[in-house]
C-alpha cells in the first residue's frame, strides 16, 4: 500500500513517521509521570528482564494465541 492509501484507509490527515530516539525524547520529557527509561523492547528487540530469550517469546506468543481462541 502506498502511504495515500494507508491514510485513505486509516481515515486520517496525514501519517508521520517518527525514529525511536525521536520517541524516547518524546515520552521522557518533564511531566506527572517522569518516565527515565521506557521499555522499547517491541520496538529495538532489548528486553529490561534480560531472562527473555527467543524461545520465552514464541512460548508466551502461543499462550496469548491460545488465550484468543479459548485454547490454552
Amino acid at each position: 500500500m502506498s502511504e495515500e492509501e494507508i491514510e485513505t484507509y486509516l481515515e486520517v490527515d496525514a501519517l508521520l513517521y517518527q525514529n525511536i530516539d525521536d520517541l524516547v525524547e518524546a515520552v521522557t520529557r518533564r511531566g506527572d509521570h517522569y518516565i527515565d527509561k521506557p521499555c522499547m523492547a517491541c520496538l529495538d528487540g532489548n528486553y529490561i528482564a534480560n531472562d527473555i530469550d527467543e524461545n520465552k517469546i514464541k512460548e508466551m506468543e502461543k499462550v496469548r494465541n491460545g488465550d484468543r481462541t479459548n485454547n490454552i
